[in-house]
């Protein structure tokens, strides 16, 4: 593929796509081609005889403009693919401007990256076993792979225009492992962090937190593929919103954010309160704000709530010692184990938190507050 710079001049169709001008703009006297620019047709009138058939024409200039979009001699459609993939993980992409990729948008920071990233996405050619990947700090030369992922990496067949294979690619590199934390020269030379100098500290969106919640409290439906859901929402916007009716199904109200139905008028209110986009309105790049309304639901909603109850009595059933029943609280929640400090902290909370009716009541409410931790939100 070649290696065109963004900013560059995207190659055109080879050919020109005839259509039924009159199905398409309701002008018989221009044909269309896959620009979007329209020519005046040579022949005056078209016999009887010469009438196409408008369906297949359609179909065909579609097949044609799906061809072009993924062809090699284009290769904006990867490029703006890749990055963004990489803002979804790093909460910037290499371009900043994911939906102008033209003139007035930004210039990539990493231009020979973005390149070889979407040649990986249009045809694999790079092996994990010797790979090097160079990017900000990280970019020594080392291998930041270990063999483990090499051998299941290359045990697989990689097809073109695999999303897989590129997460995989930039979840294993050296930029991506890097610390938030960010050092004295990395100030000092990258103060915005515009070169990925350190990794971004970037809040989970609200689907990923909603299914965390679930998969954390062992109530995480698997299931895949299907029509929409519907869960449950509060009865207060049901009484002005009377177009959202719950699943009869209650398997159906724990499945995966993605199932959720996307209504224009009413959007999940658990997701709207952490940024979820409005569904009327184009959306390149989410918002990640930090609001009352948040700490509120991670205190409040129901859907914390529940999952704190069910995490609670998860613990509760792997051990009957209260130290190891705080341990694996903590490595449910946020993946490590308490401090030494955090652990006596944890259980003069416990304690008083408990009731006499033996109910979970204290490792309930210490459920909540590890769902109200920064390093639940937020990816460091």
């Amino acid at each position: 593929m070649p290696r065109a710079r963004i900013g560059c001049e995207v190659a055109q169709p080879a050919a020109k796509v005839k259509t039924n001008a009159s199905v398409v703009t309701g002008n018989p006297d221009f044909d269309l081609d896959l620009t979007g620019r329209s020519s005046r047709r040579e022949e005056a009138q078209t016999s009887k005889s010469e009438i196409r058939n408008p369906k297949s024409e359609i179909e065909a200039s579609r097949t044609a403009l799906a061809n072009w979009l993924v062809s090699p001699e284009n290769p904006l459609t990867a490029r703006v693919m890749v990055n963004r993939i990489w803002q979804h993980h790093f909460g910037r992409g290499l371009v900043a401007t994911p939906s102008d990729f033209g003139t007035r948008g930004a210039r990539p920071t990493h231009a020979e990256l973005l390149d070889w990233l979407a040649a990986e996405l249009i045809k694999p050619v790079e092996s994990l076993n010797g790979s090097i990947v160079k990017s900000g700090r990280g970019g020594q030369g080392r291998r930041p792979f270990n063999d483990l992922t090499i051998q299941r990496f290359n045990d697989s067949t990689i097809q073109p225009w695999s999303l897989k294979h590129v997460h995989r690619l930039i979840l294993n590199s050296a930029a991506y492992q890097q610390s938030s934390r960010a050092s004295r020269e990395a100030l000092a030379r990258d103060p915005d962090n515009k070169l990925f100098s350190r990794q971004n500290r970037v809040r989970l969106e609200g689907e990923a937190i909603r299914d965390s919640l679930l998969a954390i409290s062992g109530r995480l439906n698997p299931a895949m593929y299907g029509p929409s859901v519907s869960p449950p929402v509060p009865a207060d916007i049901t009484k002005t919103s009377k177009n959202w009716t719950a699943s009869a199904d209650p398997a159906d109200h724990t499945r995966r954010s993605i199932y959720i139905f996307a209504r224009r008028n009413l959007r999940f209110p658990f997701l709207e309160a952490f940024d979820a986009p409005d569904n009327n309105l184009t959306c390149p790049e989410r918002g990640r704000s930090t609001t009352a309304p948040q700490s509120l639901t991670l205190l409040n909603s129901e859907e914390v709530m529940t999952a704190a109850r069910a995490t609670a009595e998860r613990v509760a059933r792997s051990t009957k010692d209260p130290d190891r029943q705080i341990q694996s609280a903590f490595r449910l929640a946020i993946g490590r184990p308490p401090t030494a400090q955090e652990l006596e902290m944890s259980k003069s909370f416990v304690a008083k938190a408990s009731s006499p009716a033996g109910d979970n009541a204290g490792l309930t409410e210490l459920c909540r507050a590890l769902f109200n931790l920064n390093a639940f939100v937020y990816v460091e």
